[in-house]
């Protein structure tokens, strides 16, 4: 696990979390976290998401499992995340290092890797993959995030093209204002546009069907592993 590759130094990374503040509309500022089993996750799952969360004025944070290698250069597909990141409010960007396709296997690699940084951001949201999912990856980065994020207020999943049909969601983002945002993220990813997945036709096709079914035009959709209300 590399975490002296994070855009904001340790020293600053830690006391920029631990520190809220009242937001122009007089609202506490949210630290939040999102979790990506590979460079490209979290942009295709909440990147509208994140876009409104930076708006708002919250703190975000992005964690990467491992760089995607089985599907092109890490090093590119490094440089690519960290400008989508950017663009999407990505604040701090760090990766875990870990070996593509075989998260499921260092399921303890990976806990651990989620916890250290869960420890020193103290988020109040945490995005990350479905348990419904064909990807191994991905399913095992559920898998970790349910016991690395337990004492995490709020967790919410994201849907992935490898989806399955029993992703069932229960908590719709309007993102009428940031779907372009997350498609110019998406537009970063040269090294992934071969992929018919990464087409933003099919990214905001689906964000059109998830806002038609609340009446909107576009959203975002999740499933609520939990949350937790006083």
């Amino acid at each position: 696990m590399n975490f002296e590759r994070d855009l904001l130094t340790k020293t600053n990374y830690k006391n920029f979390s631990n520190t809220k503040v009242k937001t122009n509309s007089n609202r506490q500022q949210k630290v939040v976290l999102a979790i990506g089993a590979h460079p490209d996750d979290i942009e295709i799952g909440c990147g509208a998401t994140l876009a409104k969360h930076k708006a708002r004025g919250d703190i975000i944070h992005g964690l990467i499992l491992t760089g995607g290698g089985q599907h092109g250069n890490p090093l590119i597909r490094e440089s690519e995340v960290r400008r989508a990141a950017s663009i999407v409010g990505i604040k701090s960007l760090s990766f875990a290092d870990l070996e593509d396709t075989y998260i499921f296997e260092n399921l303890r690699a990976t806990i651990l890797a989620i916890e250290a940084l869960v420890k020193q951001i103290n988020p109040d949201i945490v995005y990350s993959h479905s348990e419904h999912e064909r990807h191994q990856d991905h399913l095992g980065a559920f898998l970790a995030t349910r016991v690395a994020c337990r004492k995490t207020p709020q967790v919410l999943l994201y849907e992935t093209p490898s989806i399955l049909p029993s992703f069932t969601p229960q908590v719709y983002v309007n993102v009428e204002d940031t779907i372009e945002t997350k498609l110019d993220a998406i537009r970063v990813y040269a090294s992934q546009s071969s992929s018919y997945y990464m087409e933003c036709d099919l990214v905001e096709g689906l964000a059109k069907i998830r806002g038609y079914s609340q009446n909107v035009r576009f959203c975002e959709a999740f499933e609520l592993l939990w949350i937790v209300r006083w």
